[in-house]
């Protein structure tokens, strides 16, 4: 902690003390020239705000009621319920997770690649030359296949 304190005292003050940016107007202009000047606006920005997450004021309701047949209102209660609209997706969901069991056995592809490169000095004089080079590569290419389970023997009673 108390090697942070000096280290931040230090950026503060090089940005206080920073020289105008190139292309910066004069300072007869009327506004800052150091270079964290143009911090303080950034971070005083808010989100641009949406005319769908405006909510009235005050909020109202309708005065006229619509009429509708009692077909309708079982039409848009379906329509509007969420519990019916889980179930709706439920035959999608259920594919989905048909669709990552039988993922299982796919196929898939891996490789690696090795390169291991090594200088040893030689213990021997005689050896004829001072170090020993080794220079190892390798490099494996593997497809993977999971089988599905396998078939049941037929019973011999």
């Amino acid at each position: 902690m108390s090697r942070r304190v000096p280290l931040a005292c230090l950026a503060v003050s090089s940005l206080l003390m920073a020289p105008p940016c190139a292309g910066a107007e004069s300072s007869d202009a009327g506004g800052p020239t150091w270079r964290g000047a143009g911090l303080v606006p950034s971070w005083r920005r808010s989100l641009p705000e949406s005319e769908a997450l405006r909510v009235p004021t005050p909020i109202t309701r309708d005065e006229e009621v619509q009429r509708v047949t009692l077909k309708e209102t079982i039409g848009i209660a379906l329509e509007n319920n969420p519990g019916i609209a889980a179930q709706r997706l439920e035959p999608t969901r259920q594919g989905a997770g048909v669709l990552q069991a039988e993922a299982t056995f796919d196929p898939a592809l891996a490789g690696e690649a090795t390169h291991r490169h090594s200088i040893t000095p030689n213990a021997s004089a005689l050896a004829g030359t001072r170090t020993t080079v080794t220079d190892d590569r390798s490099a494996n290419l593997h497809l993977l296949k999971t089988s599905g389970p396998a078939p049941a023997r037929p019973s011999t009673s």
